[in-house]
């Protein structure tokens, strides 16, 4: 179905609220001033409202410098911007987009007042990145106008955003929030409700893929190194440095509460957060940072942490290859796109493709890991991932879309309509 244009009555959006006022909150807030739309920012620490006003407010100061708009509009796209403890807001939006963190129950809670305060049609948006929309939807009275929009952080800056659809979600509200997303110049993907979505899904494996090999032999700078070598600005490690390694944390726990604790999954990165160290923002990650500077330095002690999981696990560390870590790492990638496909909970590789390279910095030259896949051909990707799971990596065993490919030069086109007719 085509995406409808923003002029549409669909796209009608003029106010919206935005429940939670930390770093997602204040860029989505943003993201949407830009484009005209009325904001009231929503959280009941006045405190927390008054840092996010300053925080908005050095956004757009670095917008004029940069030249992006003009004192003027700058100053017009700020008075446009309420903060409020209460929820007068909810009863005139015509999006609530509730984006404070990770907690199940917190959401829930949230959603309930949403649906009940929020008008007719209102479209009521999760930021989640993790959680079940259907979870969130199953407390309301309207399912139907409940689905995820996941920006990714800086929200005023990134421009993927995936729209979550739910088991209940009409086609009306995933159109309404298509044509918001490119009102305010994202790229949004339609992605089905499952843990991770589709590039958290996707991330989760290739993190871990990492942290075993981490386990394995490795040390931090190999593996991003190796993988900066295939075309990544930066390498897992790095990354989760930067953005703060107690998030991964928070949600692992969250999950761990939710589902069960996973007995093969690494337990190198929580041993990292149990020591206190988040990344940049504590000076100590994977790496260790001096002075304020984002140079990632190899660390010893993180070493120690590193060996000291591997001995935990009973694993014998030993040399590891560059070009085992980039297939393992990014055959991960496309072996739980394959997954996804098959499950129907993207349309097409082109979906996820775009996913990888607006959100997540996969090489632009290799197209995204789908594409990637084919141009290497699968029956070599399979091959590797065969080779990794019969070697112990538990988690490489091929997706069922991947066991049997039929013949060279095959594309996951192919192998969805081979099995579509051999069911």
């Amino acid at each position: 179905m085509p995406s409808p244009s923003i002029n549409t009555p669909l796209a009608d959006i003029r106010e919206a609220a935005v429940l939670g006022a930390g770093t997602m909150g204040r860029g989505i807030a943003t993201s949407l001033v830009n484009t005209g739309i009325a904001v009231t920012v929503i959280d009941p620490e006045a405190t927390a409202l008054e840092t996010a006003r300053t925080a908005i407010a050095d956004i757009f100061t670095a917008s004029v410098k940069r030249g992006k708009v003009t004192a003027d509009e700058s100053k017009s796209r700020q008075q446009q911007i309420s903060y409020d403890t209460g929820d007068d807001a909810l009863k005139t939006a015509d999006v609530i987009i509730e984006a404070v963190y990770e907690n199940r129950d917190l959401k829930q809670k949230l959603f309930k007042k949403m649906d009940r305060l929020g008008k007719p049609g209102c479209i009521l948006a999760s930021n989640t990145s993790s959680l079940s929309i259907d979870d969130l939807a199953d407390v309301t009275r309207h399912p139907q106008n409940v689905l995820g929009l996941h920006f990714f952080s800086p929200a005023h800056i990134m421009k993927l955003l995936e729209i979550v659809r739910g088991k209940k979600t009409s086609a009306d509200t995933i159109q309404r929030a298509r044509a918001l997303g490119e009102r305010i110049g994202k790229i949004p993907v339609v992605v089905g409700n499952c843990p991770g979505f589709t590039g958290n899904r996707m991330y989760h494996k290739y993190n871990a893929q990492a942290f075993h090999l981490l386990e394995e032999g490795a040390a931090p700078e190999q593996i991003d190194g190796a993988l900066k070598k295939f075309g990544f600005a930066m390498g897992p490690l790095a990354v989760g440095d930067l953005s703060g390694l107690d998030i991964g944390w928070n949600i692992r726990k969250e999950k761990a509460k939710l589902e069960g604790i996973d007995a093969d999954a690494p337990i190198v990165p929580d041993m990292i957060c149990e020591a206190g160290r988040f990344g940049q923002k504590t000076g100590k990650g994977w790496y260790q940072y001096h002075g304020g500077d984002r140079t990632p330095v190899p660390d010893p002690d993180a070493m120690a942490i590193i060996m000291a999981a591997s001995e935990k696990r009973g694993i014998r560390r030993r040399e590891i290859t560059d070009k085992e870590i980039t297939e393992r790492c990014v055959f991960a990638l496309i072996n739980e796109g394959a997954r996804l496909l098959d499950e129907g909970m993207v349309e097409n590789t082109a979906d996820i493709d775009t996913v990888w390279t607006a959100g997540y910095g996969f090489p632009k030259d290799k197209t995204g890991p789908m594409h990637y896949g084919e141009s290497i051909g699968l029956n070599h990707v399979t091959e590797r991932l065969q080779h990794y799971y019969n070697n112990g990596a538990t988690a490489l065993k091929p997706a069922p879309l991947l066991e049997k490919p039929v013949a060279g030069g095959q594309t996951f086109s192919d192998l969805t309509e081979h099995k579509r007719k051999h069911r």
